[in-house]
């Protein structure tokens, strides 16, 4: 239920109308038997999600998007093995907008499937020019959202840009999250598996932090698990947590699946990892996300 009361809330049928419903779609998002009151921060917020909808559609049309890349060790050599390519928009005033906040007003206002096309490409570009001048193998992980499963576009592009640029399939890595896995998404399980069948590998990225059961994990086609941030971190101050991430640990192994530590930031931590057998790690320890240039001189 949402709720606006005169005059407070307005003054006039259509506004108290108009702000009822802004209320109640606030309600929704606190899940079944929720109620709220209208405020006048609300319609702010509104108009500020408007504005960057407005400003997020003018940026994909521009590309003023760009990408920073994570990069991957292994954790017993400390090699680069690959990278997690991150997406980053600078607007030009309101200057630096997280993805946190980006992702889901592309995502709500339909936009999620151009901004992922742009991704893309903008990775692909950068992929071909390091495949040129490199000599070791490396895997690149970009994050997908699950509705750019929606028909085969997304597969057939994927595929077609890989055969006209010369790149091998194995080169890239799609990262779904955890949370993406609900009832709701299991019709695109199918087309996650044609993609692994295709030679991509698949990820499942925030491990730890949604419900996809062992019964669903186990019929997908997965290749990586990447355990969240929030779990890494935790490392060392309770046993019970390093219990929980030793299990992962040996989920992974039990199932043949490479795991991925994501946010390691201290010694401890990687010292942890270490002795249970976790193949890879990225995070501050290591480095922060670099540009292109940064990424490529390390190298």
């Amino acid at each position: 239920i949402g709720i606006a009361t005169y005059p407070n809330a307005g003054k006039t049928p259509e506004s108290l109308c108009k702000h009822a419903d802004l209320a109640m779609y606030k309600a929704k998002k606190g899940g079944k038997l929720s109620y709220c009151l209208f405020t006048d921060e609300m319609e702010q917020t509104q108009l500020h999600q408007k504005i960057l909808e407005d400003a997020v559609q003018g940026a994909i049309k521009n590309k003023d998007f760009s990408l920073v890349y994570q990069p991957i060790y292994d954790l017993v050599s400390k090699n680069i093995v690959g990278a997690e390519l991150l997406c980053r928009w600078k607007h030009k005033t309101l200057g630096e907008i997280l993805p946190d906040e980006f992702i889901p007003i592309a995502e709500n206002a339909g936009l999620i499937v151009d901004l992922g096309h742009l991704i893309f490409e903008l990775a692909i570009a950068d992929i071909v020019l390091l495949s040129q001048s490199q000599q070791q193998t490396l895997w690149f992980a970009i994050n997908v959202s699950i509705k750019q499963f929606y028909g085969n576009d997304f597969i057939d592009l994927l595929q077609s840009t890989l055969e006209k640029n010369a790149l091998p399939s194995s080169a890239f890595e799609i990262e779904i999250s955890e949370t993406a896995f609900t009832e709701e998404t299991m019709l695109y399980d199918k087309t996650i598996n044609q993609l692994a069948a295709s030679g991509v590998r698949i990820s499942i990225d925030d491990f730890g932090t949604g419900n996809l059961s062992l019964n669903r994990l186990n019929t997908l086609s997965v290749s990586t698990l990447k355990i969240d941030q929030s779990i890494i971190e935790k490392i060392e101050h309770s046993k019970n947590d390093n219990n929980m991430l030793n299990t992962f640990l040996n989920l992974a192994k039990n199932m043949s699946l490479l795991v991925i530590a994501e946010g390691v930031e201290t010694e401890k931590q990687l010292d942890f990892l270490k002795a249970h057998d976790c193949q890879y790690g990225q995070g501050f320890y290591f480095t922060e996300p670099l540009s292109f240039s940064d990424f490529k001189a390390i190298l």
